[in-house]
């Protein structure tokens, strides 16, 4: 994820609450070889009219997802001056009820539309 990304929409994630989908997976790290727990977040807005993937890159640390609880305030925080960037880049958090909490080391972000968007 870029920086510029998560400047440009600071308060903007709190309108994705709904979890459409939530996996992890070991995967294999194409640089260490070393195995590596990768997640896929997919969200949408209160209208379901935007879907959008979260791809969770190097998932870390403790993590929790309340299963069928909306996420009331989704934030997404850069910990680079917290110092846990090596490991931790980004926190995902729902700052409002604690419906998420996680750790990775990069998120690729995407728009679900067409074809591509989630139907269960």
């Amino acid at each position: 994820m870029t920086d510029a990304l998560l400047d440009a929409i600071p308060g903007w994630w709190h309108r994705f609450g709904t979890v459409l989908s939530f996996s992890v997976r070991r995967v294999t790290d194409s640089e260490s070889w070393l195995p590596r727990y990768d997640g896929e977040l997919i969200l949408t807005d209160a209208g379901g009219e935007v879907q959008l993937r979260l791809t969770l890159i190097h998932v870390t640390r403790e993590w929790s997802l309340a299963i069928g609880e909306a996420i009331a305030g989704l934030q997404i925080l850069d910990t680079k001056e917290w110092g846990y960037q090596a490991d931790a880049r980004y926190h995902i958090r729902d700052f409002e009820e604690g419906g998420i909490d996680l750790y990775c080391q990069d998120i690729q972000v995407e728009q679900l539309e067409g074809d591509a968007r989630y139907t269960g």
